[in-house]
């Protein structure tokens, strides 16, 4: 079983319009959310490193601008990486955190940006 922790992170998200800590954000992330139905996507906290899945609800182009809106969720590190199917309620791997508008900052340097 491939463990969420153990999944590449390419890309790089910024996370806005949401309630803090969560707002201003800067996750990275295992696919692109702005073309697919999701991601997971690590991030850090003060001195804790996380990770969640950001759900794709909506995705389109804000003033020529790639932009997303969708829920935020919790995910154990150890968790399995099995994709959640689309249009389906997710499993309780999945515990939800809050909505979030979103916009990629492209390509990930592999070092995660702190937020406090």
């Amino acid at each position: 079983m491939t463990r969420v922790s153990d999944l590449d992170y390419p890309f790089r998200v910024r996370i806005e319009n949401t309630v803090a800590p969560y707002d201003g954000l800067v996750v990275e992330a295992s696919a692109d959310p702005l073309s697919s139905h999701g991601a997971f996507i690590r991030y850090q906290l003060g001195d804790a490193h996380l990770f969640g899945y950001l759900q794709t609800r909506l995705a389109s182009d804000a003033r020529g601008t790639p932009w997303g809106m969708g829920l935020l969720y919790d995910v154990a590190a150890d968790a399995s990486a099995r994709e959640p199917r689309k249009n389906r309620t997710l499993d309780g791997r999945f515990t939800q955190r809050a909505e979030v508008e979103f916009r990629s900052e492209g390509a990930s340097t592999g070092e995660e940006e702190r937020h406090e």
